[in-house]
């Protein structure tokens, strides 16, 4: 997915977004240091870099229950998935 900015409020945006499948993906990539650092109290001696993107890990088959898909909610929400 492609944020907008390298600042924390695109990450929250995307996770806003994928709210109703948070409980079955991953946040992997460059804002793992930053989500430790931030909210799992794990300090980091290096400088945190950020990419304009963000890394998403989906298991290979979701049930949308009802829900729209991912691939609807990022497209709805002006994202554009790169797999």
């Amino acid at each position: 997915m492609e944020a907008s900015k390298t600042d924390p409020l695109s990450l929250l945006k995307a996770i806003e977004v994928l709210a109703p499948y948070l409980d079955e993906i991953v946040i992997v990539g460059g804002w793992v240091p930053f989500l430790y650092t931030r909210y799992g109290q794990m300090p980091s001696p290096h400088p945190l870099l950020r990419t304009m993107d963000i890394d998403v890990v989906v298991p290979r088959h979701v049930e949308e229950r009802g829900r729209p898909t991912i691939d609807e909610l990022l497209s709805h929400a002006g994202y554009e998935a790169r797999i």
